[in-house]
This record gives structure tokens, C-alpha cells and sequence, in this order.
């Protein structure tokens, strides 16, 4: 007598589905978050109603030899792209590279250099104001300078939102539930980071421009809450080819941004190859509108 086999174990059919939707929600985050169309876009020449804007993660100026080279190459960087301009997170003074020389040596090509904590903002723009932010329980910052651009103040923010964690977490524990409770609980700190971001991007009276590390992806809870509908991400208007900002964890993950708001077009966004951190440096383009 022939077996009936009947229909396949439901779990096996789940199973098929769940899998299936990962693979679509995964070609979804590649064709809508970290890849552009086109070939890799190409810096245009700027107007005198237009700000180059770059904001990189420097982590502490640690993958050049010395942190006097690291800030020379950036310099070098930052001429070499016209950049008006910088956003530095996890920035580090040391004993050996002090606060005085590395404003000294941007000086060279920048008139307004600020330091203060984890952050550092490099301009050829007057700082009216800058006020460094510590969020609740945390070491992370975020930086809200006003800056004149063509006559009228600009509030610009550099932030640095909580970091993932998994570098953190030892490799016993990345293959256990452990991973899943430290991502969880950083992804929660990062959501109320970027609540009280976003209570400052509210409150400001002039044109907004945010950049820096999010440690989030494209689209998720934390980058809607600071976007909104209010932000535009330079990346998605004018970026084109591979958009991941961070190298490791095999270079797929797109966590650094540059958000403007309705005040500024974007005219091109650059996701610069040079390696001088763990991160991609973002290069935005603004026209005032």
C-alpha cells in the first residue's frame, strides 16, 4: 500500500514564507537604501548660493599612523573636495595631538574651528553659537552650532546617536540570545536620543542641516524619528552607486547622513573611498533655495 504523505508539515511552509520575505525585505534595503542607480556621483562646481557639507565618524584618528597624520590627510581631504563644511564624530585629543594643534593646523584653510567633547566642527563660515548636547545616561553628543551662510544663520547639528554594541559583545556571546538583548537595549537609547534630537530640530528658527552617525539603517525606527517628513537624505536625492558608510561588518550597512530641510535642494551627495576611518565621510552639496 502507498504511503499518504498528505500535505508538508505547516512549520516547513512557514518556514518557506518567513525566509522568503527576509530575502525581499533584504533586495528591498539594497536597491532603496545602499545602492543608487548610475555610476558613483561626481562632485559639481558650487555657487555662491551653495554649502559642501561632510560629516565623518573619525574614530579618534586611529587608522592613519599618527593622529597628526590622520588630521593632515582629512585637511588634505577637505581641500582637495572644496568642502565648506566638517562634522567630526568621535573626535579624540592626545597627549601627543592636542585640541590647539589640530585647530592650529585647520586654521591653515579654516577660519572657525570648534572642539568640544566627541565632537568637532571645521568652517569657513562664521559660528555665531554652538552648544554641545550630552544625551541622559550616556557619552554620546550631539552638537547644535548657528552659522552664517550668506547673511543669515543656519542651525547645523552633528550628532552621534548610541553605538550598535556589536563590536562590544565577545564572540561567545554573539552566537546567543545575549546579542539580541544588547542590540535591543541600544536600539532603545537610540530612540530616545533621537526623540530629544528631534525636539531641537522642531525648536530651531532658521534652516536645518543634520549630519553624522545614527548607527541606524535607512528606514528604520530611529532615522524616521529624526527624518520625519520634514528631512530630506542627501543620499536618496542625489547619491549613485554603493551608499554603505561603514566598513566592517561586510561593508553593508549605510549609518552616516547628511538631512537638510525644505530651506536647501541637494545638488549631489559623495560617499568618499579615502581611508582614514572604520566610516565613510558623506559629502553634500546644498543649494539655498
Amino acid at each position: 500500500m502507498k504511503k499518504n504523505r498528505g500535505n508538508s508539515h505547516p512549520f516547513a511552509r512557514i518556514l518557506v514564507i518567513l525566509l522568503f520575505a527576509v530575502l525581499l525585505l533584504a533586495c528591498a534595503y539594497w536597491l532603496l537604501c545602499l545602492s543608487r542607480p548610475g555610476l558613483r556621483a561626481r562632485l559639481q562646481a558650487k555657487s555662491e548660493s551653495s554649502i559642501r557639507v561632510a560629516t565623518i565618524n573619525i574614530n579618534a584618528f586611529r587608522y592613519l599612523k599618527t593622529p597628526e597624520d590622520a588630521s593632515e590627510y582629512l585637511l588634505s581631504l577637505a581641500g582637495e573636495n572644496d568642502i565648506d563644511v566638517m562634522f567630526l564624530q568621535e573626535y579624540y585629543q592626545s597627549k601627543w595631538f592636542s585640541d590647539e594643534d589640530f585647530r592650529a593646523l585647520m586654521a591653515q584653510e579654516y577660519d572657525y574651528v570648534i572642539t568640544d567633547g566627541e565632537q568637532a566642527v571645521i568652517s569657513r563660515y562664521p559660528i555665531l553659537d554652538y552648544e554641545l548636547t550630552t544625551f541622559p545616561s550616556s557619552s554620546n553628543t550631539f552638537l547644535t552650532a548657528h552659522m552664517e551662510f550668506n547673511g543669515e544663520p543656519v542651525t547645523m547639528i552633528s550628532v552621534h546617536l548610541q553605538t550598535t554594541g556589536f563590536n562590544a559583545v565577545d564572540d561567545e556571546a554573539k552566537t546567543s540570545l545575549a546579542l539580541g538583548y544588547v542590540l535591543k537595549a541600544n536600539e532603545e537609547v537610540r530612540s530616545s536620543q533621537a526623540t530629544a534630537l528631534r525636539s531641537v530640530i522642531d525648536a530651531s528658527e532658521y534652516p536645518v542641516i543634520v549630519a553624522g552617525d545614527f548607527n541606524s539603517v535607512p528606514y528604520s525606527k530611529v532615522y524616521r524619528l529624526v527624518k520625519k517628513n520634514t528631512l530630506k537624505d542627501t543620499y536618496l536625492e542625489k547619491g549613485k552607486g554603493k551608499g554603505a558608510t561603514y566598513r566592517m561588518l561586510q561593508d553593508i550597512l549605510r549609518i552616516d547622513y547628511v538631512l537638510h530641510d525644505n530651506s536647501f535642494s541637494c545638488i549631489d551627495c559623495v560617499i568618499c573611498e579615502d581611508y582614514i576611518s572604520d566610516h565613510r565621510m558623506v559629502i553634500s552639496t546644498l543649494e539655498k533655495k
